[in-house]
């Protein structure tokens, strides 16, 4: 699974790799100019459906649905962040400021707002 990922990003010309012994993969580019979009579309496919997610029909098409305005800033937000973010982001809350990744089972310190939404506890 890893080395389909790094193919399809060393094809996209966004990684560049060394084979053999002490190999490996580097970025192919300074990290400013890596955005999370070109990631995101060699993965993911964009759904350029015009079907509206609440009631059918059509988006755009008539009278806007009850959810029209949060799921058109949401899509406006995504497209945002996709499209703003670089690996800059990454490499200076690392380097520059030490932040790294949890580890898997770690516990904060405490507690914090999570974009994640919370899970379901099953009975």
């Amino acid at each position: 699974m890893v080395a389909k990922i790094l193919t399809a990003l060393s094809q996209a010309h966004l990684v560049n790799g060394s084979p053999g012994p002490g190999g490996g993969y580097a970025l192919a580019r300074a990290p400013s100019e890596i955005t999370l979009r070109q990631v995101h579309d060699l993965f993911e496919r964009e759904d350029r459906s015009n079907a509206c997610p609440f009631g059918g029909g059509i988006c755009g098409v008539g009278e806007p649905c009850a959810l029209h305005d949060q799921l058109v800033a949401t899509q406006r937000n995504i497209r945002d962040f996709l499209n703003n973010t670089t690996f800059e982001n990454f490499r200076v809350a690392f380097q520059e400021h030490g932040l790294k990744p949890a580890l898997a089972g770690e516990i904060p310190e405490g507690p914090r707002e999570s974009y994640r939404a919370a899970e379901r506890r099953r009975h």
